[in-house]
């Protein structure tokens, strides 16, 4: 909650931020007020074992990783951990991992492939000059052959 007061106006108000407050009347003033932040978490249901979120470079791996799934995102050279979708169930690998994340509405290719562009910002996924192809970086291929969650299990 918030306190303010100025000019002998005092009132309580329950904001959770930090901010200006702009009352109208007679003498419009400008209020500075000052709140305790609070922030309330929420609840993710995509999460793997160790209870952190997937992140979608993992999701993906997973599924190149599954063979029933080559109909819709195959390697290319699996070595270089180069990868492609397939461009006509390209839309079912979004709907999986709009499902793994737990979101209500459903993902589209278009929205999973803003989140492959942000990962080549950050150098964690690389886009290859060919339609629907992608590069996992070699420190990303490494963490994620490294990892106990992803790494398939020896028979």
């Amino acid at each position: 909650q918030c306190y303010m007061s100025f000019a002998g106006f005092q009132k309580t108000r329950s904001w959770d931020c930090h901010g200006l407050a702009l009352l109208p009347g007679k003498n419009t003033k400008l209020l500075l007020y000052l709140c305790k932040k609070k922030k309330k978490k929420k609840k993710r249901k995509g999460v793997c074992f160790s209870g952190k979120r997937v992140r979608l470079f993992h999701f993906l791996f997973e599924l190149l990783e599954d063979p029933t799934m080559a109909h819709c995102l195959s390697w290319v050279p699996a070595t270089s951990g180069v990868f492609c979708f397939s461009s006509t169930n390209k839309d079912q690998v979004a709907t999986l991992w709009g499902q793994r994340k737990g979101n209500k509405r459903p993902m589209t290719y278009q929205k999973m492939s803003r989140a492959l562009r942000n990962y080549a910002r950050s150098g964690e996924i690389l886009k290859v000059k060919k339609k629907l192809t992608y590069q996992f970086s070699q420190d990303t291929l490494f963490s994620l052959l490294m990892d106990p969650l992803t790494r398939k299990p020896s028979k």
